[in-house]
């Protein structure tokens, strides 16, 4: 028995292979053991000596028996295709075409040379079909696999664009929240008695603190309007305290007036009643003076009070000294006359005498 080597071609993706020389009845129990019951249609259309287009009709037509694989081709019976195959009629052969003479001149609308006719599958040995189908089989799978790759890369492309256009929606709501917290920020907590100048300031610093980082979608209403209330002060703060200065520089000649004269009233509610009219005048002129001059802005009014009761304790002391220092002129000069009356006394009896 001679012997022959049959290699089929490989593509890459696990094909048959039969590597060792072996016999013809080998080689073909070998690739018999490989073959499923089920063909292709370009494998039963290669046996047939048809095209797949044929097959699928006959498989339509009820003459072959077909199936579906899981990802949707066709598979025909290798029964009914052998069966179809050894019912087939040889095609007629064709009459040889008479060579034209010589010295005559090519027609122009001859047709072309025909191609020779390919010898049918009855001619072929059974270990060669059995090769051809083992080659159908392993384009289609190789196909078959390009396909599923086709597929598999248009699956994670259709992902990517929608896993992008979440990421954009995403980013867009994102945003749209963002602006609304810094429109919110500057309509509530910014009056309108805020220059615009420092109104164009507090949106200058909200744009740059309020982000999603500090402001995140987790974080509630409640907390995030407490936040942005916090940051507007935060940015109001200067304008405030200048505008607080102004204000109590306006109102401290009044507010100074004001404490004064509470003081001095304070001070001569307090005085005896017994003073007159002008020694009541030329104290409250005194204790205007002094409050006067110890006050300070902002100074509270009891130290006010204070400065005018220091002044009454003065003028009360001063006072006291004044009628002590009476009290002895009176005693002295009642002392005199008892001296001028014994005196007299005295020359009364030595007139009577004399």
């Amino acid at each position: 028995m001679s012997e022959e080597t049959c290699t089929p071609p490989s593509d890459g993706y696990g094909s048959l292979t039969v590597n060792a020389t072996m016999t013809k009845d080998v080689a073909c129990r070998s690739m018999v053991a490989t073959m499923t019951d089920w063909l292709s249609p370009a494998a039963a259309g290669a046996l047939l000596g048809v095209g797949p287009d044929r097959v699928a009709q006959l498989a339509r037509d009820g003459s072959l028996n077909m199936m579906r694989t899981p990802g949707g081709h066709l598979r025909v019976d290798r029964t009914d295709v052998e069966r179809l195959a050894a019912n087939a009629e040889p095609p007629p052969e064709q009459p040889a075409e008479e060579e034209p003479a010589d010295d005559a001149p090519p027609d122009p609308d001859a047709p072309g040379p025909r191609a020779a006719h390919r010898p049918g599958w009855e001619a072929m040995p059974p270990w060669r079909r059995r090769v051809r189908e083992a080659q159908a089989d392993v384009e289609v799978l190789g196909l078959d696999d390009k396909k599923d790759r086709l597929q598999e890369a248009r699956a994670e492309r259709q992902v990517a664009r929608e896993r992008a256009e979440a990421d954009r929606q995403l980013q867009t709501s994102e945003e749209a929240r963002l602006r609304q917290l810094k429109t919110q920020a500057l309509t509530w907590y910014v009056t309108y008695d805020v220059p615009a100048d420092v109104r164009a300031q507090v949106a200058h610093e909200i744009e740059q603190t309020i982000t999603s980082a500090r402001y995140p979608r987790s974080l509630s209403n409640v907390n995030a309007y407490a936040l942005l209330k916090a940051e507007v002060d935060r940015c109001l703060a200067p304008w405030r305290e200048r505008q607080a200065a102004a204000a109590r520089a306006a109102r401290e000649p009044k507010l100074r007036k004001l404490t004064i004269l509470t003081a001095v009233v304070y001070a001569m509610q307090q005085m005896p009643a017994d003073w007159d009219t002008s020694m009541r005048s030329a104290f409250e002129r005194e204790c205007r003076r002094a409050v006067a001059g110890d006050y300070q802005p902002g100074m509270d009014q009891a130290d006010a009070n204070a400065v005018a009761q220091d002044v009454l304790d003065q003028w009360l002391d001063e006072d006291d000294d004044e009628l002590e220092d009476a009290d002895e002129l009176d005693d002295d000069l009642d002392d005199d006359d008892v001296a001028d009356d014994d005196a007299d006394d005295e020359e009364d009896d030595d007139g009577d005498d004399w």
